[in-house]
């Protein structure tokens, strides 16, 4: 089969693309390399994409007008592409309270070039990354529902991802035959992880000595996700399009398990054999105060549940 990642050079992308071209898929690749959105090696990871025989590379911005006539191009040198699995994103929640219109251009707009140029080479399937931040306000644990009825997000950026999902349901209704999984992805760690994310800060502090930033008191809880339970449902959804009934599928992508903030960081510790000190920071408004995946309806329809809990992630990723 044959699939195309956007954000290919990215930490969840290049996973996918990875996987799938292991299991024999041929994988066309877009990403603009930005470095301040990527892990510092992310170059290094897409030259080794581009090793592969199967890897079709585009450098392109998902909003450069070149994107359509370019998957149009691989349409006619490569067959028919089965799907489309949108990764490429601007990330952060704290960036997003300042970038106002970069976040809405990337991840808005950015989304509706996507799908217009999937409309034109006639890809009638789109995965869409979200975020488990669209549930803003919500009451624990996040059950899924239409991004119509979600709560206020907290963040500009949960906001995007709200807007990415409705217009990516607004595609699916409106072209015939058209199908959407929309899957909403809690906290997800792992090797090549980016830099400004909290196992990464903690790694690198604890590595320095220096005392580690913690946000508020700590208490802060998320549910982490490991990366190859990600690529795990991924792999699981583009294969179970065909049995699902609704033109547009929402889904959590979770363990269904909460850690705090200061349990997260003794865990990082304890791998490290150090012993963190803590330096308070003013807590963010635009943070939530936690998150956590109802995860039945994930097991029930698609038959995934995470097969690693927060603390084999984590000696799976220092141990690499």
């Amino acid at each position: 089969m044959t699939f195309c990642v956007t954000g290919a050079g990215g930490f969840i992308g290049s996973a996918v693309a990875s996987a799938l071209l292991q299991r024999n898929d041929i994988v066309i690749g877009i990403d603009d390399l930005s470095a301040q959105t990527h892990h510092p090696n992310t170059r290094d990871h897409w030259s080794l994409l581009q090793n592969h025989p199967n890897f079709h590379p585009l450098q392109l911005d998902i909003r450069s007008s070149d994107l359509a006539q370019a998957l149009l191009d691989m349409k006619q040198n490569l067959g028919d592409i089965d799907a489309v699995c949108h990764f490429a994103a601007k990330p952060g929640v704290r960036d997003s309270q300042l970038q106002f219109d970069e976040y809405n251009s990337i991840n808005v707009e950015g989304t509706k070039c996507v799908l217009a140029a999937a409309t034109s080479a006639g890809i009638n399937r789109v995965l869409f990354a979200s975020s488990s931040c669209v549930y803003g306000t919500g009451s624990l644990p996040f059950v899924e529902v239409p991004p119509a009825e979600l709560p206020k997000a907290v963040s500009h950026y949960g906001w995007t991802k709200i807007q990415g999902e409705l217009v990516t349901e607004d595609w699916s209704r409106s072209i015939p035959e058209a199908q959407a999984i929309v899957f909403r992805l809690f906290s997800v760690y792992g090797e090549h992880m980016r830099p400004d994310l909290a196992i990464s800060i903690f790694r690198d502090h604890l590595k320095r000595g220096k005392a580690v930033p913690v946000f508020g008191q700590g208490h802060d809880s998320r549910d982490y996700t490991y990366i190859d339970d990600v690529v795990d449902a991924v792999l699981i959804g583009l294969d179970q399009f065909q049995h699902l009934n609704s033109p547009t599928s929402f889904f959590n992508v979770g363990c269904g398990q909460s850690t705090s903030t200061l349990e997260l960081l003794q865990m990082v510790a304890d791998q490290m054999g150090q012993s963190p000190e803590v330096r308070h920071l003013p807590g963010k408004k635009e943070e939530m105060s936690a998150t956590l995946a109802s995860t039945s309806k994930s097991a029930r329809e698609l038959n995934f549940i995470a097969k690693h809990s927060l603390e084999e992630g984590l000696n799976l990723m220092f141990a690499t």
